[in-house]
Protein backbone atom coordinates (compact mmCIF):
# COMPACT_ATOMS: atom_id res chain seq x y z
CA UNK A 1 0.00 0.00 0.00
CA UNK A 2 3.04 2.24 -0.15
CA UNK A 3 2.51 5.32 -2.32
CA UNK A 4 -1.27 4.75 -2.23
CA UNK A 5 -3.86 7.10 -0.73
CA UNK A 6 -6.84 6.11 1.42
CA UNK A 7 -9.70 7.97 3.05
CA UNK A 8 -11.14 6.73 6.35
CA UNK A 9 -14.23 8.44 7.73
CA UNK A 10 -14.77 8.40 11.47
CA UNK A 11 -11.05 7.86 12.07
CA UNK A 12 -10.92 9.51 15.48
CA UNK A 13 -11.89 6.35 17.37
CA UNK A 14 -12.76 2.67 17.21
CA UNK A 15 -12.66 0.78 13.91
CA UNK A 16 -11.85 3.87 11.88
CA UNK A 17 -8.92 4.72 14.12
CA UNK A 18 -7.50 1.20 13.92
CA UNK A 19 -7.95 1.03 10.16
CA UNK A 20 -6.17 4.34 9.68
CA UNK A 21 -3.35 3.13 11.93
CA UNK A 22 -2.90 -0.15 10.05
CA UNK A 23 -2.99 1.54 6.64
CA UNK A 24 -0.37 4.07 7.71
CA UNK A 25 1.79 1.25 9.08
CA UNK A 26 1.73 -0.28 5.59
CA UNK A 27 3.12 2.92 4.13
CA UNK A 28 -0.12 4.39 2.78
CA UNK A 29 -1.01 8.06 2.79
CA UNK A 30 -4.11 8.24 5.00
CA UNK A 31 -6.65 11.02 5.42
CA UNK A 32 -8.99 10.46 8.34
CA UNK A 33 -12.09 12.42 9.29
CA UNK A 34 -14.14 13.17 12.37
CA UNK A 35 -16.55 15.87 13.45
CA UNK A 36 -15.15 16.58 16.91
CA UNK A 37 -12.05 18.80 17.04
CA UNK A 38 -11.30 17.52 20.53
CA UNK A 39 -11.44 13.85 19.54
CA UNK A 40 -9.45 14.49 16.39
CA UNK A 41 -6.75 16.19 18.43
CA UNK A 42 -6.62 13.24 20.84
CA UNK A 43 -6.43 10.76 17.96
CA UNK A 44 -3.75 12.81 16.26
CA UNK A 45 -1.46 12.33 19.23
CA UNK A 46 -1.55 8.58 18.58
CA UNK A 47 -2.00 8.26 14.81
CA UNK A 48 1.46 8.82 13.38
CA UNK A 49 1.48 9.73 9.72
CA UNK A 50 -2.29 10.21 9.39
CA UNK A 51 -3.76 13.54 8.29
CA UNK A 52 -6.91 14.23 10.29
CA UNK A 53 -9.58 16.56 8.91
CA UNK A 54 -12.67 17.89 10.66
CA UNK A 55 -15.64 16.89 8.54
CA UNK A 56 -19.21 16.13 9.56
CA UNK A 57 -20.18 12.95 7.70
CA UNK A 58 -23.84 14.03 7.68
CA UNK A 59 -23.22 17.52 6.27
CA UNK A 60 -23.51 17.96 2.51
CA UNK A 61 -21.34 21.07 2.70
CA UNK A 62 -18.58 19.27 4.59
CA UNK A 63 -18.78 16.24 2.29
CA UNK A 64 -18.39 18.41 -0.81
CA UNK A 65 -15.42 20.20 0.74
CA UNK A 66 -13.83 16.88 1.68
CA UNK A 67 -14.30 15.42 -1.81
CA UNK A 68 -12.81 18.57 -3.35
CA UNK A 69 -9.48 17.70 -1.67
CA UNK A 70 -8.99 14.81 -4.08
CA UNK A 71 -8.02 15.19 -7.73
CA UNK A 72 -9.43 12.76 -10.31
CA UNK A 73 -7.90 9.27 -10.04
CA UNK A 74 -6.00 10.15 -6.86
CA UNK A 75 -7.71 7.95 -4.26
CA UNK A 76 -6.95 4.23 -4.04
CA UNK A 77 -9.58 3.35 -1.48
CA UNK A 78 -12.22 4.51 0.97
CA UNK A 79 -13.41 3.07 4.26
CA UNK A 80 -16.92 4.44 4.81
CA UNK A 81 -17.02 4.05 8.55
CA UNK A 82 -18.53 7.12 10.24
CA UNK A 83 -21.93 6.31 11.68
CA UNK A 84 -24.15 6.21 14.71
CA UNK A 85 -26.26 3.69 16.57
CA UNK A 86 -29.70 4.23 18.02
CA UNK A 87 -30.91 1.50 20.37
CA UNK A 88 -34.59 1.91 21.29
CA UNK A 89 -37.58 -0.45 21.37
CA UNK A 90 -39.57 0.04 18.16
CA UNK A 91 -42.53 1.73 19.91
CA UNK A 92 -40.21 4.23 21.62
CA UNK A 93 -38.17 5.18 18.55
CA UNK A 94 -38.75 8.74 17.35
CA UNK A 95 -38.73 10.42 13.97
CA UNK A 96 -35.85 12.63 15.10
CA UNK A 97 -33.79 9.52 15.87
CA UNK A 98 -34.76 8.04 12.52
CA UNK A 99 -33.87 11.19 10.59
CA UNK A 100 -30.53 11.81 12.32
CA UNK A 101 -29.47 8.16 11.97
CA UNK A 102 -30.34 7.97 8.28
CA UNK A 103 -28.71 11.34 7.61
CA UNK A 104 -25.39 10.10 8.98
CA UNK A 105 -25.54 6.38 8.15
CA UNK A 106 -27.14 6.49 4.69
CA UNK A 107 -27.45 9.92 3.08
CA UNK A 108 -23.89 10.91 4.05
CA UNK A 109 -22.20 7.79 2.60
CA UNK A 110 -24.39 7.99 -0.52
CA UNK A 111 -23.34 11.59 -1.17
CA UNK A 112 -19.69 10.96 -0.24
CA UNK A 113 -19.25 8.09 -2.69
CA UNK A 114 -21.12 9.98 -5.39
CA UNK A 115 -18.79 12.97 -4.97
CA UNK A 116 -15.69 10.72 -4.84
CA UNK A 117 -16.59 8.69 -7.92
CA UNK A 118 -14.10 10.48 -10.17
CA UNK A 119 -11.42 10.61 -7.48
CA UNK A 120 -11.28 6.82 -6.97
CA UNK A 121 -8.74 5.18 -9.26
CA UNK A 122 -9.77 2.43 -11.64
CA UNK A 123 -8.99 -0.76 -9.77
CA UNK A 124 -9.60 0.94 -6.41
CA UNK A 125 -11.60 -0.36 -3.48
CA UNK A 126 -14.42 0.78 -1.21
CA UNK A 127 -15.34 -0.83 2.09
CA UNK A 128 -18.56 0.14 3.87
CA UNK A 129 -19.09 -0.54 7.56
CA UNK A 130 -22.45 -2.28 8.07
CA UNK A 131 -23.50 -4.67 10.86
CA UNK A 132 -24.75 -8.20 11.38
CA UNK A 133 -27.91 -6.56 12.76
CA UNK A 134 -29.08 -5.89 9.21
CA UNK A 135 -29.67 -9.65 8.85
CA UNK A 136 -30.19 -10.86 12.42
CA UNK A 137 -33.11 -9.30 14.23
CA UNK A 138 -31.83 -7.93 17.52
CA UNK A 139 -34.43 -6.14 19.67
CA UNK A 140 -34.16 -2.34 19.91
CA UNK A 141 -32.12 -1.99 16.71
CA UNK A 142 -34.88 -1.18 14.20
CA UNK A 143 -33.52 2.22 13.07
CA UNK A 144 -29.86 1.22 13.20
CA UNK A 145 -30.38 -2.09 11.39
CA UNK A 146 -32.55 -0.49 8.70
CA UNK A 147 -29.93 2.19 8.01
CA UNK A 148 -27.16 -0.38 7.68
CA UNK A 149 -29.38 -2.57 5.51
CA UNK A 150 -29.68 0.37 3.14
CA UNK A 151 -25.89 0.60 2.98
CA UNK A 152 -25.67 -3.11 2.18
CA UNK A 153 -28.00 -2.59 -0.77
CA UNK A 154 -26.01 0.43 -1.93
CA UNK A 155 -22.82 -1.65 -1.89
CA UNK A 156 -24.38 -4.31 -4.13
CA UNK A 157 -25.44 -1.71 -6.67
CA UNK A 158 -22.09 0.08 -6.69
CA UNK A 159 -20.23 -3.23 -7.00
CA UNK A 160 -22.20 -3.84 -10.21
CA UNK A 161 -22.00 -0.30 -11.56
CA UNK A 162 -18.29 0.20 -10.87
CA UNK A 163 -17.13 -3.28 -11.89
CA UNK A 164 -16.30 -2.02 -15.39
CA UNK A 165 -13.73 0.28 -13.77
CA UNK A 166 -12.33 -2.53 -11.66
CA UNK A 167 -13.49 -0.83 -8.46
CA UNK A 168 -14.43 -3.34 -5.79
CA UNK A 169 -17.14 -2.46 -3.27
CA UNK A 170 -17.59 -4.61 -0.17
CA UNK A 171 -19.03 -4.42 3.32
CA UNK A 172 -17.57 -5.46 6.63
CA UNK A 173 -20.28 -6.43 9.11
CA UNK A 174 -19.10 -6.30 12.72
CA UNK A 175 -20.88 -8.23 15.41
CA UNK A 176 -20.41 -7.50 19.10
CA UNK A 177 -17.28 -5.34 19.08
CA UNK A 178 -16.11 -3.28 22.04
CA UNK A 179 -15.98 0.23 20.58
CA UNK A 180 -16.61 3.76 21.90
CA UNK A 181 -19.99 3.79 20.15
CA UNK A 182 -21.56 2.18 23.23
CA UNK A 183 -20.75 5.29 25.20
CA UNK A 184 -22.58 7.48 22.69
CA UNK A 185 -26.04 5.91 22.74
CA UNK A 186 -27.36 7.76 25.77
CA UNK A 187 -27.03 4.91 28.28
CA UNK A 188 -25.64 5.13 31.81
CA UNK A 189 -22.24 3.52 32.43
CA UNK A 190 -23.82 0.62 34.29
CA UNK A 191 -26.25 0.01 31.45
CA UNK A 192 -23.41 0.07 28.93
CA UNK A 193 -21.50 -2.53 30.96
CA UNK A 194 -24.62 -4.71 31.13
CA UNK A 195 -25.18 -4.30 27.39
CA UNK A 196 -21.60 -5.35 26.61
CA UNK A 197 -21.86 -8.37 28.91
CA UNK A 198 -25.10 -9.39 27.20
CA UNK A 199 -23.54 -9.08 23.76
CA UNK A 200 -20.48 -11.05 24.79
CA UNK A 201 -22.57 -13.90 26.14
CA UNK A 202 -24.14 -14.39 22.68
CA UNK A 203 -20.82 -14.88 20.89
CA UNK A 204 -19.80 -18.50 20.25
CA UNK A 205 -16.14 -17.53 20.70
CA UNK A 206 -17.08 -16.33 24.18
CA UNK A 207 -16.06 -12.67 23.98
CA UNK A 208 -16.60 -9.38 22.22
CA UNK A 209 -14.32 -8.53 19.34
CA UNK A 210 -11.91 -5.64 19.11
CA UNK A 211 -11.74 -2.72 16.71
CA UNK A 212 -8.38 -3.94 15.45
CA UNK A 213 -9.86 -7.31 14.49
CA UNK A 214 -12.40 -5.54 12.29
CA UNK A 215 -9.74 -3.20 10.91
CA UNK A 216 -7.63 -6.15 9.75
CA UNK A 217 -10.53 -7.33 7.58
CA UNK A 218 -11.06 -3.81 6.22
CA UNK A 219 -7.39 -3.58 5.22
CA UNK A 220 -7.62 -7.01 3.57
CA UNK A 221 -10.61 -5.90 1.50
CA UNK A 222 -9.03 -2.56 0.60
CA UNK A 223 -5.75 -4.12 -0.48
CA UNK A 224 -4.46 -6.47 -3.13
CA UNK A 225 -5.18 -9.48 -0.91
CA UNK A 226 -8.89 -8.96 -1.57
CA UNK A 227 -8.53 -8.40 -5.30
CA UNK A 228 -11.20 -10.94 -6.33
CA UNK A 229 -13.78 -9.99 -3.70
CA UNK A 230 -16.57 -7.55 -4.56
CA UNK A 231 -20.22 -7.15 -3.68
CA UNK A 232 -19.64 -9.17 -0.49
CA UNK A 233 -20.50 -8.56 3.13
CA UNK A 234 -17.94 -10.19 5.44
CA UNK A 235 -19.06 -10.94 8.99
CA UNK A 236 -16.55 -10.21 11.76
CA UNK A 237 -18.70 -11.43 14.61
CA UNK A 238 -17.14 -14.34 16.44
CA UNK A 239 -19.70 -16.69 14.90
CA UNK A 240 -22.93 -14.99 15.98
CA UNK A 241 -24.66 -15.18 12.60
CA UNK A 242 -23.55 -18.76 12.01
CA UNK A 243 -24.72 -19.99 15.42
Amino acid sequence: MKNETYLVTGANSGMGFETARLLAARGATVIGTGRSEERLAAAGRELEGVELVRSDAASAKDIEALAARFAPKSLNGVFVNAGMATFRPFEQATLDQFDSTFALNVRGPFLLLQKLSEAIVDGGSVVINTTIANRKGFPSTSIYAASKGALRSLARVLAAEWASRGIRVNCVAPGPVDTPIYGKVGLAAGDVAELKAGWGSQVPLGRMGTSEEVARMVVFLLGEEGSFVTGAEIDVDGGVVAA
